[in-house]
């Protein structure tokens, strides 16, 4: 069953169903670790025959962006969303083979942990969600300036361009992704996400930001 949040309540949706939704759109573009949602429902509302679903395991976080979508369109209500109460490593079977693009923006705590150390069970995961050729995009900073305690804490590898395109790299490649490039972002170009956590960090201190362009492999 999918766990599909809707306004306050939890709703459990079977495989019928949710590929009943599923199959109404053109495509679908899945944002794991949504935070507050603003990303996909801006996104959302630009392209009205894709579907979009916002993932993540806290439900505050996603209540107001999920309670805004219910209401009338003239208040911002829109029907191309869904919002699944789920962490990445244990994302519903009901998902297998929707994604036509994923996202992943500015991960923290253990989805982050996952991305930067190439675990085998997140990987597969989002592996697991995703169709042929399916692109995957993935932005993520932390800094010895700004996280120093959280790196020693979680054991987080030293983040670099070199990393990633060779040990990173590697380690996807063995799960099904491959990364086809990497590149850094400078604060301005943070500020495209467009969601208030990209944008604290976009005018707090000058950072770097590794994005990384995949695509899940046949």
């Amino acid at each position: 069953m999918v766990k599909i949040l809707i306004e306050n309540q939890i709703t459990e949706m079977n495989k019928e169903e949710f590929k009943c939704i599923v199959n109404r759109y053109s495509s679908v573009a899945v944002d794991i670790g949504t935070g507050d949602g603003q990303f996909i429902y801006k996104r959302a509302k630009q392209n009205t025959d894709e579907l979009y679903i916002g993932v993540d395991s806290s439900i505050d976080n996603m209540r107001m962006c999920s309670t805004k979508t219910t209401k009338k369109p003239s208040k911002g209500g829109i029907k191309n969303i869904l919002f699944v109460v789920s962490g990445v490593e244990d994302l519903p079977d009901e998902m297998i083979a929707i994604a036509d693009k994923i996202t992943i923006n500015l991960p923290w705590g253990s989805l982050r942990d996952g991305i930067v150390k190439g675990d085998e069970v997140v990987l597969h995961n989002i592996k697991k969600i995703s169709k042929a050729k399916t692109e995957l995009s993935i932005c993520v900073t932390y800094s010895t300036n700004h996280e120093k305690q959280e790196i020693e804490t979680r054991k987080l590898p030293t983040l670099s361009i070199d990393f990633i395109r060779t040990q990173l790299k590697q380690q996807y490649r063995a799960c099904g992704i491959n990364i086809d490039d990497a590149y850094i972002w400078n604060n301005d170009m943070l500020k495209k996400l467009d969601t208030k956590w990209a944008k604290k960090l976009a005018f707090g201190k000058k950072r770097e930001i590794f994005y990384m362009k995949c695509v899940v492999m046949d």
